[in-house]
């Protein structure tokens, strides 16, 4: 292997590292805060990532996602939301004390200053009445089909898989590297003795 070629995959080694150690630490974290507080969704830098596992907010807004889509929510101001935002928020069973949570267009903000939602792909609007205590935050954007990859991150065997990756890329890398100084070594070995046999 030349060395241009040693130096292009010990880069793209580096950074596929660094962005897989990334999502590993964004990972542990958002599994270790959801274990400190089960009623709450875990936040890092303030943007709370969720897992679409319903098909309400099917639609043809560009804002709208489907299923096994995952949503980046940013914790906002109650006061800044407006009507067809898509919001994050707790809804809490009344029969079971359960809390879950959803996330829906805003249909319309109430005289009371309360927000009622709507899935896009719902024929009505939920009924709710929503206070800021519920909001989780606004949806700022989201990407489709990586629900269940995110899902797998957060089992056992799906961690383990997380940081052998990056460990085997090091490990490739540092292999390519050293390979590659040693080769150079050799051909300035033996450049070395050509100069010394003229």
């Amino acid at each position: 292997m030349n060395t241009k070629l040693q130096k292009v995959f010990a880069g793209l080694g580096i950074a596929l590292i660094t962005i897989l150690s990334i999502i590993l630490i964004f990972n542990l974290i958002i599994v270790l805060k959801s274990f400190i507080k089960k009623d709450k969704a875990p936040s890092v830098f303030g943007i709370t990532p969720l897992i679409v596992t319903s098909g309400s907010m099917t639609g043809d807004n560009k804002d709208s996602f489907p299923v096994n889509s995952m949503i980046f929510v940013k914790k906002t101001k109650f006061d800044k939301l407006d009507e067809n935002d898509v919001i994050s928020f707790y809804e809490i069973n009344e029969k079971t004390g359960k809390t879950s949570v959803i996330s829906h267009r805003i249909y319309k903000i109430n005289e009371d200053g309360t927000i009622t939602t709507k899935g896009d792909a719902n024929n009505s609007d939920d009924g709710n009445f929503l206070t800021s205590d519920l909001v989780i935050g606004k949806v700022m954007f989201h990407i489709k089909g990586i629900g269940s990859l995110a899902l797998f991150m957060k089992e056992p065997i799906g961690i383990i898989v997380t940081i052998s990756i990056p460990v085997i890329l090091y490990l490739l890398v540092d292999l390519v590297l050293s390979k590659g100084k040693k080769n150079k070594k050799e051909n300035n070995d033996s450049d070395s003795e050509s100069l010394n046999k003229e």
